[in-house]
C-alpha cells in the first residue's frame, strides 16, 4: 500500500511538472489511471495531490463512479473554471 502511495505522489509530481493547467492535468491524470490500473480511490488520491501542489481544485471535476470507465471518467473531467 505505501508502495502505492509513492507511486501516486510521483505520478502527481509529473502531472504538475507537464501540465499548462488544470484541464490538461486532468487529462493526464485519467491517462496516468489507465496505464498503471488504479483504482478510482487511488485516483482521487491522485487528483487530490495535483491541487495540493497546485491549488486547481480539480478534485471538484473529479466524482469517481462506481465502475471506473475511461469513456465515462472523460466525459466527467472537466477542469473548474
Amino acid at each position: 500500500m505505501h508502495s502505492q502511495t509513492h507511486l501516486i505522489v510521483e505520478m502527481a509530481r509529473l502531472v504538475t511538472n507537464t501540465a499548462q493547467d488544470g484541464q490538461q492535468a486532468l487529462d493526464k491524470c485519467v491517462d496516468l489511471a489507465f496505464n498503471h490500473s488504479l483504482q478510482p480511490r487511488d485516483m482521487l488520491v491522485l487528483v487530490t495531490e495535483v491541487d495540493r501542489l497546485t491549488g486547481w481544485n480539480l478534485h471538484q471535476a473529479w466524482k469517481p463512479p462506481a465502475v471506473f470507465d475511461r469513456s465515462d471518467a472523460q466525459a466527467r473531467l472537466t477542469a473548474p473554471r
